[in-house]
């Protein structure tokens, strides 16, 4: 089965982030996931981003 998630993130504990990100990646590629896109400085072209990654 195919699932695509879009995540979006706010940081409120930055350190806290890292240490979760530095374990998740490896959890999810040994389940098959594949990162298809991500930008960490996303450019708002219209409206409002409150948002710190996508």
């Amino acid at each position: 089965m195919t699932v695509y998630v879009i995540a979006q993130v706010k940081f409120t504990d930055e350190a806290r982030y890292r240490k979760y990100q530095a374990r998740f990646f490896d959890v999810f590629k040994d389940s098959g996931g594949r990162l298809l896109a991500a930008d960490e400085k996303p450019v708002v072209l219209d409206g409002e981003w409150a948002r710190d990654k996508i």
